[in-house]
């Protein structure tokens, strides 16, 4: 059995793939679980002086919660807190990394939506025909 649209084989597929998975897990991110922050911050941000981290991220920040145990663990289905700007200075640099990162976010599909026309065979004219592309590519031809 050979594929029909991939003429080189399964191995020039990879890319293509890894590139939009991996731009899949950028859009389901919730954005505040990038670094673990501890000490003294903790307790500016939040307040809370019993709090002994946090996961923060560009955007917003999720505290930990105190289990039954007297373990301190982050509870993911908690929802994410937006910084208070009275306390946290979000200077012009972060604003700018804020920029950049949906900046790469919008180019990274961009580049992933390029590499899935051109392993399919399309040029620019056909990317609204990608589906149907798509669709009649899945089918095996027998080899002869």
């Amino acid at each position: 059995m050979k594929w029909l649209c991939l003429p080189h084989g399964f191995y020039t597929f990879l890319p293509t793939l890894l590139a939009t998975l991996g731009w899949f897990a950028t859009l389901t991110e919730d954005g505040c679980n990038y670094a673990i922050l501890e000490g003294a911050m903790v307790t500016e941000i939040t307040t809370n002086p019993d709090l002994p981290f946090l996961e923060v991220g560009l955007n917003r920040y999720r505290e930990a919660s105190l289990k039954d145990d007297d373990t301190w663990e982050i509870d993911y289905n908690q929802l994410c807190k937006y910084y208070n700007e009275d306390i946290v200075n979000i200077d012009g640099v972060w604003k700018f990394s804020k920029m950049m990162s949906f900046l790469a976010l919008v180019f990274a599909g961009a580049a992933s939506e390029y590499l899935e026309m051109g392993w399919l065979g399309a040029t620019h004219s056909d990317s609204v025909q990608i589906t149907i592309l798509f669709l009649a590519c899945n089918k095996y031809v027998p080899q002869q």
